[in-house]
């Protein structure tokens, strides 16, 4: 089953790259999209086809919106902007690093020293014994 994906590579890389959902792709060759997947997964050609796939729907979905028009209904309108909507949050979470889901850590550490802390203190509370 999982041979499929190697004897159809060329063409599945293909598919995919203009944005073919994986499980439509499966249906052409009678098997699941983990199948395709699975065999495929650490690819660079495959995962690089997907990037263009996802960047491939993005844009047919811009291209939508930006298509309608006063003639336009509001179903029509906001079917396209939720798969836009879609489309982008899914690229976001399988590539983080290409569509900005990358998570940044911030680390800070604060150092103080007792003897500084403790003169502080001891200065404040001076400070309100004599008032």
């Amino acid at each position: 089953m999982t041979a499929i994906a190697i004897l159809h590579k060329d063409e599945i890389l293909k598919r995919a790259a203009k944005g073919d959902k994986i499980a439509d792709i499966g249906k052409t060759y009678n098997v699941s999209h983990a199948a395709i997947s699975k065999q495929l997964l650490k690819d660079l050609e495959w995962v690089e086809a997907r990037m263009s796939g996802a960047l491939a729907r993005i844009e047919h979905w811009e291209e939508e919106v930006e298509a309608i028009n006063a003639g336009s209904s509001q179903v029509e309108l906001g079917r396209a902007k939720e798969m836009l909507s879609h489309s982008r949050w899914r690229a976001e979470r399988e590539f983080p690093s290409q569509w900005g889901g990358a998570k940044i850590n911030i680390n800070v550490t604060n150092k103080v020293e007792m003897s500084e802390a403790l003169d502080t203190v001891a200065g404040e509370l001076l400070d309100q014994i004599a008032s």
